[in-house]
């Protein structure tokens, strides 16, 4: 089976528990994922649901949903003045020698209570079974490596957010290993609070959050709206090449490159770049930003940089076919939706041409029109409202990064 394939048939087992407790059918879901998947996982996400049969409302990453929860049931709290809080996430981790790694969570969990306890696993390995007793000091012993890098995404977050931690209202804790004595003490160093907010389920806070976006985006529930905007954890830019001339009439290519989205780029957000200096077909690609804020471990997992390769067509024919316009660029339309989702919605070639105006009209015939349609004559906008077109949300045009000389692609 492929991921999306066993990742289905886990949607369709939840599906089906949701399905027995709320005893109706379920078809519309909004799935938590984490904030460092990137494209192609994010797809992968939304091409597992469709083979279960689910629509997808909304992507929405965990931190997202656990701050939405944070909010929703602190309305109370929030007024004109901004509040920085802080969620310290720690909890994910891999199914791989899941049998193991049960156990030892297990006596995790029993050690943030208790000074010792025993670990047991039944048939191991070639039906051999599995006993020792295992202390709070030894879990520290053995995890002193893991532990020291405990700090670290407190550093890389207030650095990313051009912050200090004096600005941090509050540090929450999210997620189970972050139950762990150790961790909260090392943590409570770090930031330098007197304590650390443990008023949200750590384990469920992310899954609450999303049931209450879905329910907002559900047109069988009315709620409160509680607005929460994502941010895009990987620059995205647009790379291409085009010829330039020296100045001894020599012509060389040269690369190109525009940013998209900027790294935390707020989303849903649409976005259009215009080349100006294309008159015949091309192709630009669609490629990751500067990804050096991932560490090497990252960077080996994370794929290639390169989303796609764009290729346009058709657009000498356009231009010998309009010779007489004058040209106003190729734009290409971005839109990263509510999920995460990079999409090109569409590219157009743009051309303007001078239209003569018409002659004014006479006082008496604007009189005549006027009282024409005081009687019935022409309706106005607001007797049709109800076919006005609703306003399409707006583009952002992206800027330029090279030099005047060099300013229009």
């Amino acid at each position: 089976y492929s991921p999306e394939e066993l990742l289905a048939m886990m949607l369709n087992y939840s599906r089906s528990l949701a399905e027995e407790f709320a005893e109706q059918v379920i078809k519309d879901v909004v799935i938590t994922v984490p904030a460092f998947f990137n494209q192609a996982e994010r797809r992968a996400v939304l091409h597992s649901a469709q083979l279960a049969g689910l629509k997808v409302l909304q992507l929405i990453n965990d931190n997202t949903a656990v701050a939405l929860n944070y909010g929703v049931f602190r309305r109370k709290d929030i007024n004109s003045t901004a509040q920085n809080i802080m969620f310290y996430d720690m909890g994910s981790r891999s199914t791989a020698m899941g049998k193991l790694l049960k156990e030892a969570n297990r006596v995790k969990t029993i050690l943030s209570a208790n000074n010792d306890h025993t670990a047991q696993i039944e048939g191991l390995m070639d039906d051999i079974d599995f006993k020792a007793k295992v202390t709070r000091q030894e879990l520290e012993d053995l995890c002193a490596d893991l532990f020291n890098r405990v700090p670290a995404p407190v550093l890389q977050a207030l650095a990313s957010a051009e912050m200090s931690m004096d600005e941090i209202e509050q540090v929450i804790l999210v997620g189970g290993a972050t139950r762990v004595p150790k961790v909260q003490e090392l943590l409570i160093k770090a930031v330098g609070k007197e304590e650390l907010g443990k008023n949200i389920n750590a384990d469920e806070a992310a899954a609450m959050g999303a049931v209450y976006q879905a329910a907002a985006l559900s047109k069988a529930f009315k709620v409160k709206p509680f607005v929460v905007r994502d941010a895009s954890t990987f620059p995205i830019q647009v790379e291409f090449t085009r010829e330039v001339e020296e100045e001894n009439q020599s012509k060389n290519l040269k690369h190109n490159k525009r940013i998209l989205f900027q790294r935390l780029a707020p989303y849903p957000q649409r976005k259009v770049i215009t080349f100006n200096r294309y008159t015949d077909d091309f192709e630009f690609n669609i490629n990751y930003g500067d990804l050096s804020f991932l560490g090497p471990d990252d960077l080996k997992v994370f794929g290639s940089v390169n989303l796609t390769t764009v290729k346009l067509n058709g657009v000498g024919e356009s231009f010998q076919k309009r010779s007489d316009y004058e040209s106003k660029g190729i734009k290409a339309h971005f839109n990263m939706d509510e999920s995460g989702i990079l999409t090109l919605d569409r590219v157009e070639a743009v051309f303007e041409t001078a239209v003569e105006k018409p002659e004014q009209e006479s006082t008496l015939t604007k009189l005549g029109n006027t009282i024409s349609s005081l009687f019935g004559g022409g309706g106005s906008v607001s007797e049709n409202k109800e076919n006005a077109t609703d306003t399409v949300q707006e583009e952002d045009e992206v800027p330029n990064e090279s030099t005047k000389e060099e300013d229009q692609e």
